[in-house]
């Protein structure tokens, strides 16, 4: 059980720092950006580090969008 909470948490850290960066590489707009990451990011705490990282716009779109 330990190892796989440790590969989530880990996949969720990757995509918080990773994220912002493919969004930016693909051109995303910040409220395309906010709903890619809300139904791509697994974890809502990792879902709000990398949508606010790209944008406030985008964190608002992320947040409602892994909320819903």
């Amino acid at each position: 059980m330990a190892l796989s909470v440790t590969v989530i948490v880990l996949y969720n850290v990757l995509a918080a720092i990773l994220f912002p960066t493919l969004g930016h590489m693909m051109g995303l707009t910040q409220e395309a950006f906010g709903m890619w990451a809300g139904t791509a990011v697994n974890d809502t705490w990792s879902v709000l580090a990398a949508a606010a990282v790209y944008g406030a716009i985008a964190a608002s779109y992320a947040v409602v969008v892994k909320l819903t």
